[in-house]
């Protein structure tokens, strides 16, 4: 093993707004010094509790005593899919529940509430020794960290989560209220809620009334909800600070140089090579009809919304010097270490570049989006897995995943199989290329049934039978059922893979960035945050213009502005208005504040977060960054990138004027 030079990224906060901050590091000092306000204990604790994390990929708030709940659209957007048809379609028409009655469940949805964090990071520790192998080290690490998770959530009734910080130095326990029952209130047209469409996507000045209310539920009635965010009569003001409390989704700003050389030059290619295949599957599957259109777009607007990130994440480390600028920091705060071997991630990363992308296409690529697959392959693991100690199985099996695994099995979400026929045969092909027709495996699955067999002779898409099968594992194992056959084929090579990565590649890289974070800690006298780990953070800022390519921007964009931009694209179906929209445009305030931007430390994740002032008030909701923020997963600079806010007087506007939501304004103290 070599001894190197330390690759450690210095983080240093150049500009006062950086820092996504978990709840044990509130920027207290730098908020009282910057703008004089004292960030009480009492506030944060709201803050906390008023927050929520969708299983859907982003993060939504409470805004009543009553359950009700703020999110973006697009966060919603399959909640409202999975509750729509070919008849009402509400993505397209928009919805509202004129009653309690008429709010809609929505299936195979949950909705978490934090309630506490637990450091176990020494009692992890305590049971491992230098005497253990790397791969013998990290076995028992994640072998405890599920022990001491099921312990806690027996004990807790909540759900826990075991949460990993600094790539490994830190480990802790979040315990979260789990809601399960979750009903559609009200979401907008889609040609509003995403208005300009994909080419407005990063953009601004952005016009879009992307927001959705949700009602969170227990035992059958509105769920009690003593902290949530009052709504702001003022909206945002110039010049007064305001925070975001979400759940932003990962960022790798203290990792190595060697990471990040990796992340330009193999996982962004990959998943850039990947989402453009899926892209053009579903579009050409969108030419079928307009029903078809309908369907391929649960998946499409994700899928172009994930290779829109990705193709600025890889061009800013392509363009920006930030790698260098990195070498030079690490360099600068770390000078040259010798005294102990380091692992040379360098080598890692290169050394096991195609297992992981094997790893990738088996595990998660392949058969994506496919429902089918899913539940075959949630029941075949589940058979083999059934009968071991817990802590022994796959982590997705261990008994306190079992909740999750049957809400996801026994969901009753829309089944298309045209759709799915399409999926599983691009899964088929993309797996033969990937290890060749010669494989062992691909060998039986190219000789057996094709794509279009599996799915019209299965029988998966009964719920009755995927319980009968869930509650007698011993009858999985020798279904014949197609979509069965075709997963257990498939798994011993699943299982080979990420064996193989888990020791080979995780044990090596968790071990040396637990080193390096506690290094990098230990020389860096200041509080460092660790990456975002889709949990609850905080982060501050202001409503804030910017200069733009050509002009500066100001920070607030105006109903008036929304139609003159769908005047200029008459054409254009991205451009396009809801009806209701346009014979009532006469009498509409032109003047009405419908987004601004702000200069927020925001990442993926953080849509749906609410935008709140410093009296615990909702002035807007983020849902978005403009194309200047691509770079926020590796560096934090608020000269151009913004975060892109729904203003909450254009909310409270459509929900008068367009909507007639009087019940939802009423509990929201606005009517």
């Amino acid at each position: 093993m070599k001894r190197l030079t330390l690759p450690i990224l210095a983080l240093s906060l150049t500009f006062a707004q950086e820092g996504m901050w978990t709840f044990d590091q509130l920027p207290k000092k730098q908020l009282k010094k910057e703008y004089n306000y004292e960030l009480t204990d009492e506030f944060a604790q709201n803050m906390q509790l008023a927050a929520l994390r969708t299983n859907t990929g982003g993060t939504g708030s409470f805004i009543s005593p009553n359950g009700l709940v703020l999110t973006n659209h697009h966060v919603a957007r399959s909640m409202i899919f999975s509750v729509s048809t070919s008849e009402n379609d509400y993505i397209k028409e928009g919805f509202y529940a004129n009653t309690l009655d008429d709010e809609l469940k929505c299936p195979n949805v949950h909705i978490d509430q934090l309630i506490k964090r637990v450091d176990i990071t020494e009692r992890v520790n305590a049971h491992l020794t230098e005497e253990m192998s790397l791969q013998e080290k990290e076995r028992r690490r994640q072998e405890l960290l599920i022990l001491f998770k099921e312990k806690a959530q027996e004990e807790s009734g909540l759900h826990v989560q075991v949460v990993t910080l600094y790539h490994g130095l830190k480990y802790e326990l979040y315990f979260y209220k789990r809601y399960t029952d979750v009903r559609l209130v009200l979401a907008p047209e889609s040609e509003t809620a995403a208005f300009g469409g994909d080419p407005e996507n990063f953009e601004y000045p952005r016009q879009c009334f992307d927001y959705t209310l949700l009602r969170l539920y227990e035992d059958g009635k509105p769920a009690l909800t003593p902290n949530y965010f009052k709504w702001s009569e003022s909206g945002p003001k110039l010049n007064e600070v305001l925070f975001i409390v979400g759940n932003p989704g990962g960022t790798d700003r203290l990792i190595t140089v060697a990471h990040l050389q990796d992340k330009r030059d193999v996982t962004l290619p990959l998943l850039l090579k990947f989402l453009n295949s899926r892209i053009n599957l579903m579009e050409e599957f969108g030419k079928r009809g307009s029903e078809e259109k309908r369907r391929a777009n649960k998946l499409l607007k994700r899928l172009m919304n994930g290779q829109k990130v990705m193709t600025g994440m890889h061009k800013y480390l392509e363009d920006k010097p930030v790698i260098q600028e990195k070498i030079c920091q690490e360099s600068d705060l770390f000078g040259v270490v010798n005294s102990k071997p380091w692992f040379d991630l360098e080598e890692c990363f290169e050394k096991h570049r195609v297992a992981r992308g094997c790893s990738f296409y088996v595990e998660r690529g392949a058969f994506y989006g496919s429902q089918l697959f899913s539940f075959a392959k949630k029941l075949v693991q589940f058979s083999a897995e059934r009968n071991k100690p817990s802590h022994k199985r796959l982590k997705e099996y261990i008994n306190t995943e079992l909740p999750t695994i049957e809400r996801e099995l026994f969901s009753q979400e829309p089944f298309f199989e045209d759709l799915e026929t399409c999926l599983i045969d691009r899964g088929i092909k993309d797996l033969t290329a990937l290890f060749g027709e010669d494989h062992p495996i691909i060998k039986q699955l190219l000789s057996g049934p094709s794509a279009e067999d599996i799915v019209s002779n299965s029988k998966l898409n009964s719920l009755e039978l995927r319980k009968e099968l869930y509650h007698n594992p011993e009858l999985i194992k020798t279904s014949l059922d197609p979509a069965i056959v075709f997963a257990r084929l498939l798994d011993p090579l699943a299982r080979e893979i990420r064996r193989f990565v888990e020791d080979e590649f995780n044990a090596p890289v968790v071990e040396s960035y637990s080193k390096i974070c506690k290094t990098l800690i230990e020389r860096k006298g200041e509080k460092i945050y660790p990456d975002a780990t889709f949990t609850l953070r905080f982060a501050y800022g202001q409503m804030k213009g910017y200069y733009g390519q050509d002009r500066y921007l100001q920070p607030i964009s105006t109903l008036g502005d929304l139609f003159a931009t769908h005047d200029k694209h008459p054409n254009d179906e991205s451009y396009s208005l809801p009806s209701r929209w346009i014979e009532a445009r006469d009498h509409l305030g032109m003047e009405l504040p419908v987004n601004f931007v702000s200069n927020h430390d925001k990442i993926g994740g953080n849509s749906g977060s609410a935008m709140i002032n410093t009296n615990g008030e909702i002035v807007g909701l983020l849902f978005d960054g403009n194309r200047y923020a691509f770079g926020y997963d590796y560096k934090f600079d608020d000269t151009q990138g913004r975060a892109i806010n729904v203003h909450s007087d254009a909310i409270i506007y459509s929900l008068d004027k367009m909507y007639g939501a009087d019940r939802i304004l009423k509990e929201l103290g606005r009517k």
